[in-house]
């Protein structure tokens, strides 16, 4: 007997951004619903930067997470560590060593091979869903990764043979859910040490760019919820959000 899925896939052959449509639908999609497409015309990044996503058999998905209790309560802002960790497991069995950089690109031999970006939508202090889009490079040419502005790099490449961007796709997902819940309980406890070791931010001279601000220190430690402890100017202080520059 085959269990069912503990998602349900929704397919559109193109859309400007699979985070947008699921903000967009936010109310008309349900818990663990996941928005897949086939290209993206106007993928975004951190900061709003373009995400080139008009190539087909790559992964541009959102999932959307409605999770049960106080969003204070709730280690939201650590799901993209989480996923970022599910993620570099399911390269291994690519025979890829994936590293993250903190908070949550992924990385392969420093090259970017996926991004994530995560969106949250209330009403008041009562969350509406929220957005986990993910965008991983499985089929690209050396041109298209060409036109990237920063050092990518695809699995195909990688690998010397194409991939089957939906048995990555269905892998990637049940291994998320698998562990969802049991994150949800735990928080980013649970995959602290296995996060710890894949950081490749840790022990360097860094500079972190919040939205208001950038931080220049060095990388000690990753704290117990997720977020990077830096020293600065003689000074340790935690960075929750943000980006290494």
């Amino acid at each position: 007997m085959t269990l069912p899925l503990p998602f349900n896939i929704k397919f559109l052959s193109e859309v400007d951004s699979t985070n947008l449509y699921a903000i967009r639908n936010l109310s008309n999609l349900s818990d663990k619903e996941v928005i897949c497409a086939e290209i993206q015309t106007g993928g975004i990044g951190r900061h709003s930067r373009k995400w080139i996503s008009d190539k087909k058999d790559n992964i541009y998905l959102s999932i959307i997470l409605k999770p049960f209790g106080a969003p204070s309560e709730l280690p939201l802002s650590a799901l993209p560590q989480y996923m970022s960790v599910v993620l570099c497991r399911l390269l291994e069995s690519f025979s890829i060593k994936a590293e993250i950089k903190w908070p949550n690109d992924t990385l392969v031999d420093g090259k970017k091979l996926a991004g994530i970006l995560c969106q949250s939508a209330f009403s008041g202090t009562n969350l509406d869903g929220f957005v986990l889009g993910l965008g991983v490079n499985l089929n690209l040419t050396q041109n298209d990764i060409k036109q990237i502005s920063q050092p990518a790099t695809s699995l195909n490449l990688l690998t010397g043979s194409a991939i089957n961007r939906d048995k990555f796709r269905d892998n990637l997902l049940k291994n998320f859910f698998a562990q969802y819940d049991t994150f949800l309980s735990e928080g980013f406890q649970f995959i602290h040490n296995e996060y710890v070791n894949r950081c490749t931010s840790l022990g360097k001279s860094i500079t972190i760019r919040t939205n208001s601000r950038e931080i220049t220190g060095f990388a000690e430690s990753i704290s117990p919820d997720g977020t990077m402890t830096m020293i600065s100017g003689g000074i340790r202080q935690s960075v929750s959000t943000g980006e290494i520059i």
